[in-house]
C-alpha cells in the first residue's frame, strides 16, 4: 500500500510540473505574445473538460496516497504538498479560463469574428 501511495504522490507530483509549466507558458503568451487581450489565447475544444476530469483524478490520487501514507511524517507532507499545488494549479486554469486570459478554440473564433 505504501509504494503504491508512493508512486500516486510521484506521478501527481510529474503531472502538477507539467500543468504549472503549461500555467507559465499560457501566462507568457497572455501578457507577452497577446499583450493582455482577453479571448486569444486558445486550447482546444473540449480541454477543460479534459483538465477538470484529471485534476480531479489526481486530487482523488492524492488523498489515497494521503490515507496509505498517513503512518510517515513525510508522506503525509509530501501527498498534502502534491494535492495542493495541483489544487492551486486547477484553481489558477479556472480562474484563467473564467476571465478570458485562456479560452477553447471555440471561443476563440467567436472573439475574432466579433461575436463576443
Amino acid at each position: 500500500m505504501k509504494i503504491l501511495g508512493t508512486a500516486l504522490v510521484a506521478a501527481a507530483g510529474v503531472l502538477g510540473l507539467f500543468q504549472w509549466g503549461q500555467i507559465v507558458y499560457r501566462l507568457h503568451l497572455f501578457f507577452g505574445e497577446y499583450r493582455g487581450e482577453r479571448g486569444v489565447n486558445h486550447v482546444g475544444d473540449g480541454d477543460f473538460a479534459l483538465i477538470y476530469f484529471l485534476n480531479a483524478i489526481l486530487l482523488a490520487s492524492t488523498l489515497f496516497a494521503l490515507r496509505a501514507l498517513w503512518q510517515s511524517r513525510s508522506g503525509r507532507i509530501s501527498s498534502a504538498a502534491v494535492g495542493f499545488v495541483n489544487g492551486l494549479g486547477w484553481l489558477s486554469l479556472f480562474i484563467m479560463h473564467q476571465t478570458g486570459m485562456l479560452v477553447e478554440y471555440g471561443e476563440f473564433i467567436r472573439h475574432m469574428k466579433g461575436q463576443v
